[in-house]
């Protein structure tokens, strides 16, 4: 039985990364940034 992939709006190239930060599988980076679940990112450049 194949696993469900997370769905990728953003690119057609059906892959699956696992985030090193949480440990979760996103489509893509955009969609890591995107996600409702997860807090938002640091402001890496913010003074």
């Amino acid at each position: 039985m194949e696993q469900s992939r997370p769905k990728c709006h953003h690119y057609d190239r059906n892959c699956t990364l696992i985030s090193p930060c949480c440990g979760l599988a996103f489509g893509c980076r955009i969609c890591h940034e995107e996600c409702p679940v997860l807090p938002p990112p640091l402001q890496q450049w913010s003074q």
